[in-house]
């Protein structure tokens, strides 16, 4: 049915808090990411915090509000959006996922 199963709402928490963790430790320069990987990491960040890509909420420099990158660049700002424009119904749970899937591949993960 339409009601969430209380074991997945407290997976999906607890996956949020492990992306938080995550993200704080690649801005912090704790987890060295090149530049392909914080591209990617950062798309399924700001999926998860804003959804679908979409013009109209959406301006030009949306993605410098987040950070994302210890030396975040226009350049890395752009990849993302772009990556993020590609990401199309994925929910934020999903976005969790995939953030851990590759967060995960990282050496010192």
């Amino acid at each position: 049915g339409s009601h969430m199963d209380p074991a997945q709402l407290t997976e999906d928490i607890t996956r949020y808090y492990l992306c938080l963790q995550l993200r704080q430790d690649i801005v912090a320069g704790r987890l060295p990411c090149s530049f392909a990987t914080l591209a990617l990491l950062g798309s399924y960040t700001i999926q998860s915090e804003l959804g679908d890509y979409d013009p109209e909420l959406h301006g030009v420099d949306y993605v410098s509000d987040f950070k994302l990158a210890p030396n975040q660049t226009k350049e890395l700002e752009e990849k993302v959006m772009e990556l993020h424009k590609s990401y199309r119904s994925m929910t934020p749970a999903q976005a969790d996922l995939e953030f851990l899937e590759n967060a995960k591949k990282l050496s010192m993960y």
